[in-house]
Order: structure tokens, then sequence, then C-alpha cells
């Protein structure tokens, strides 16, 4: 929505919103990430997939490509302010938003979430961008760009299943697995988005859906608390 403050910066072009990267600020913000719940209002962090091996075998590799955990220094994140939104999505359009930060790993989403509620501010979760067209007239709000990225592949009862993080990117997960010899992601090849805009929308393709080897959503709510969604 606009900002509804007269000195608050507005564009109307692209061209515009370039020149105002010279402008963007920044400020850390530390949160308490001590624990103090539906998936529509929240951010999906992690997402679990059971998927199929041809064969029957079980590769005993159990992590992949994961990425640090704790790159969030335990809640304490950094705040950019009038961040051009046409910076966070392939179209290249969007006026400034009044807060964005990058999430890293759950205990920073958990405090973003936090101050977000304290601050009375409306959030938008991204991922890559690549399904979104952002107003010219910019967010007064926080924008939450999701780069939780790791692959963990489960042993014991859960074996052939993964819990990936929302913001891997999905081609990337369907071509891991498609690696190790497992199927059931084939499609994800190609789809320029990340695996929890894919968890959301039911990204599909070539007459494949995600929800059908989808086994469980992890997600945290607007008041900042872990919940978990099973099919």
């Amino acid at each position: 929505k606009p900002s509804p403050q007269a000195n608050s910066p507005k564009f109307t072009d692209r061209t515009r919103n370039r020149q105002r990267k010279k402008e963007v600020t920044h400020r850390t913000c530390a949160a308490p990430v001590g624990l103090n719940n539906d998936l529509s209002s929240a951010e999906a962090y992690a997402g679990t997939f059971a998927l199929a091996k041809p064969d029957g075998g079980i590769d005993q590799n159990k992590h992949a490509d994961r990425g640090p955990d704790k790159l969030g220094l335990f809640g304490t994140y950094e705040l950019v302010e009038w961040m051009p939104l046409a910076d966070l999505c392939s179209w290249q359009i969007g006026g400034p938003a009044r807060y964005s930060v990058e999430v890293k790993d759950e205990e920073t989403l958990l405090a973003v979430m936090r101050y977000a509620k304290e601050q009375d501010l409306d959030v938008i979760v991204v991922g890559k961008g690549s399904n979104c067209l952002f107003d010219d007239r910019g967010f007064d709000g926080l924008v939450i760009v999701n780069k939780i990225m790791f692959v963990e592949e489960l042993e014991g009862d859960l074996a052939g299943c993964f819990r990936v993080g929302g913001g891997m990117p999905f081609d990337r997960f369907g071509w891991h697995t498609a690696r190790k010899n497992y199927s059931g992601l084939e499609f994800a090849t190609g789809i320029p988005g990340t695996v929890g805009g894919a968890v959301y929308m039911n990204a599909g393709a070539n007459g494949q859906e995600a929800w059908r080897c989808l086994e469980s959503v992890e997600y945290v709510t607007q008041d900042g608390e872990r919940r978990e969604l099973r099919k």
C-alpha cells in the first residue's frame, strides 16, 4: 500500500527507482529470539518432501548443499530503508519499501516477525521475486527476503524424505534430487522460484505438482511462533 507520509519517497519509473539506490540506508537491530499459531498469513521457512527412488535403494549421504545455519547471528539483523522493490523482482518494477530485510535462518525470521508485530508493520515475503509485480508507489511496510537455504536428506523411518529451506531455489532442489536418483520433482527444473514459493502456489509443470510429494510445511506466524502443517 502507498505510504501515507507526505515526505516518503515515491517513484513513477524504473530509472528514478535506480537513482534512489544511493539513498538507501541500513541499520542493525537486535531482538530476543527465545520463544515467548494459518499458512496464508505466515512465512514458510522449510518443507519436507517424500520422494521415490526407482531402484528401491537408499542413498546414505545425509546432507547435501546445506547452507550455514546461523547467519542471522542469533536475532541480530539488518533493516534496509527505502530499498527499491524493483531490485527484488525479475521484472525490475516497483517503488521503495519502507523497510526490507534478508533472513538466512529460522531464528532471525522469528525475531523479524516479532519486530513487525511490535511496530504494527504490514509484511510481504518474497523469494526470488520471479512472479511479483510491485506498485511504483512502493510499500509502506516490511519486506522479508527469504534466504533460508539448506537441504537435509533424512534417514531411518524418514528415508527418502528431504527437509529443505524455503529460500532454496526450486529448480536447484529438483536437480539435486534427480542427480541422487529420486523421482517426483523432475518438473522443478526450469521453474524460476523458491521452495517456499512453490509450496505456497503449488507449482507444477508437465502434469506434476508440488503437493504430490510434499509431506509437511514448517512456518512462522505473524506472532513469531513456530508451527507445522502435515499432509
